[in-house]
């Protein structure tokens, strides 16, 4: 392989799958904090993530046949149930000043965490 063979390499969209971080978590517990007082609740299936603070860190766990016992657990929820709750928020007609801080918290855990950002030093190039 020469450098002409990577020459449309650079051109290339890039993907990548959401890796949940202990910073991501962090955020989200607060944000789901926020959602549990505005009376959202978690309808858990097996499958589904949830984590529970361990100290100063989380432990990650998946629901199998087990809801029964996930009381002081937080759900993980995918991407997609993100914007789905945001829509709901910004649908809500309630003056309830939560909402506009939990859509606040929802953009700016996007913002830090689920933004793409790609570096030419990240793929070897200079």
């Amino acid at each position: 392989m020469t450098t002409n063979d990577l020459a449309g390499y650079n051109t290339r969209k890039r993907i990548c799958n959401f890796t949940w971080s202990e910073e991501a978590l962090r955020d989200w517990y607060n944000i789901w904090n926020s959602l549990w007082k505005l009376k959202f609740k978690w309808q858990w299936k097996n499958g589904d993530g949830y984590a529970r603070v361990c100290g100063e860190s989380f432990k990650y766990y998946t629901v199998w046949n087990d809801a029964n016992r996930l009381d002081g657990a937080f759900p993980i929820p995918q991407l997609h149930v993100l914007d789905e709750i945001k829509e709901l928020l910004l649908d809500d007609p309630s003056d309830d000043p939560n909402i506009p801080y939990t859509v606040k918290a929802i953009n700016d855990w996007f913002s830090l965490h689920y933004t793409f950002k790609v570096t030419l030093d990240s793929h070897g190039e200079d």
